[in-house]
């Protein structure tokens, strides 16, 4: 019962000391200080702040004070009432949280460890992706980390959608379709994030975690996968 009621919200001496009352029935603080085994000055205070709980109330009998617990019941109204006032405040909960949630951010990287960086993300996500990107650039500056890239995500069954200039490196769970362009940017939109890595003149890359964004480049890619035609 204790335990109960510390997981109600009581300290260990509330507990003590409404059990305490709880068998004794009424009784003065005297009385409930040797049952709980608490000192009289501590039991005083903790019966006032049972009182301000409505869990406990007071009478004066041949001019001593004696207390008594109220109803148990008084308990599952304890819990009604806090979820009746946290029902009422949770419209305002979840727009502070709404908005704090939603506040797009953005990480820049350099580097070939910034690179491995943003790849390693997009392992961790683990969902399915697509992708604008240039084979020829990939394989001239950073061939080795994106095939250990590849061969991660085919492991863990991640589909790959791509829009490219040259075959890919696996077919595997891959749709592409190849266009003739050869930019020295890769795009990747996964979840709600998209990752932009330069493998031009210098490696730097970043990675911005926005829903609107995540859906705004989606849409493009959408756009250029269903209007544009793959070279011959």
């Amino acid at each position: 019962m204790k335990e109960a009621l510390r997981e109600y919200g009581l300290s260990d001496n509330e507990a003590n000391v409404y059990l305490a009352v709880l068998k004794l029935g009424e009784s003065p603080v005297t009385d409930i200080a040797n049952k709980a085994n608490t000192y009289r000055t501590l039991t005083y205070e903790v019966l006032k702040s049972l009182e301000d709980k409505g869990l406990v109330s007071s009478v004066i009998r041949d001019k001593k004070k004696h207390f008594i617990v109220a109803s148990p019941e008084k308990l599952l109204q304890g819990l009604k009432e806090k979820e009746r006032r946290i029902q009422e405040i949770m419209p305002d909960l979840l727009s502070i949280h709404k908005s704090v949630s939603i506040k797009p951010t953005m990480t820049v990287y350099s580097g070939t460890e910034g690179i491995k960086n943003i790849f390693q993300d997009i392992l961790n996500v683990g969902e399915d992706f697509i992708a604008i990107a240039s084979v020829e650039q990939v394989r001239s500056k950073i061939d080795f980390m994106f095939k250990h890239f590849i061969l991660k995500r085919v492991e863990l069954k991640m589909k790959a959608k791509l829009i490219i200039d040259k075959e890919p490196l696996t077919k595997e769970l891959t749709e592409y379709k190849v266009m003739d362009f050869s930019v020295p940017t890769l795009l990747y939109v996964y979840a709600n994030k998209v990752a932009v890595i330069n493998v031009g003149t210098e490696l730097v890359g970043m990675i911005i975690e926005s829903e609107d964004y995540a859906k705004t480049q989606k849409m493009m890619f959408d756009w250029m996968w269903n209007t544009a035609k793959s070279k011959p």
